[in-house]
């Protein structure tokens, strides 16, 4: 299927296309009380490309990710009231990041189509992101398309997966004070 925007509050069972907005019930239990044995179990695979010679496959092993979002969450203060923009690709390891840490601390995980990007400065005003990670280059060109109206609700910003040059890091902070 298509990478699309849509907008999904993890936890409760319903999908759309579009935006939606539900949260879950009442308060959110923690890590420990919903995995309590926290096994070497793989959660997932991220697959290499190869750049060093042969493409690997690598396990995510269930407590090692429970361990990362427990942190996240904390250190980040993310809670159900976050809106959690999804513009990294599924092909890529910060999207199960940014969807585990929505779906362990009810925040809403808003997904947009990163090759879309002309209307996702008006979609995270509209829907008052307050987290988001991403690319230098993904963030270059979103601050350029963007106001610091748009950036208004925005908390917390995460970077990462190549160099992040000086003048992205100034335009991010002219954009978003």
């Amino acid at each position: 299927t298509d990478w699309e925007d849509w907008r999904y509050p993890v936890l409760k069972g319903e999908l759309r296309r579009g935006s939606t907005v539900l949260r879950p019930p009442g308060m959110v239990p923690s890590l420990d009380e919903r995995f309590p044995d926290r096994t070497q179990t793989i959660l997932y695979q991220v697959c290499t490309s190869g750049s060093g010679g042969r493409p690997k496959r690598i396990g995510i092993r269930q407590e090692g990710i429970l361990n990362y979002i427990d942190w996240r969450i904390r250190a980040y203060q993310i809670h159900s009231q976050d809106v959690i923009l999804q513009i990294l690709s599924p092909m890529f390891d910060g999207f199960y990041s940014n969807f585990f840490t929505a779906l362990l601390s009810g925040a809403v995980l808003l997904g947009h189509d990163f090759r879309r990007t002309p209307g996702l400065t008006n979609t995270m005003r509209q829907e008052a992101v307050t987290q988001m990670s991403l690319t230098p280059s993904l963030l270059h060109l979103v601050l350029t398309m963007g106001s610091e109206r748009d950036f208004v609700s925005l908390r917390q910003v995460v970077v990462g997966g190549e160099r992040c040059s000086q003048t992205v890091y100034h335009r991010f902070r002219q954009c978003c004070p």
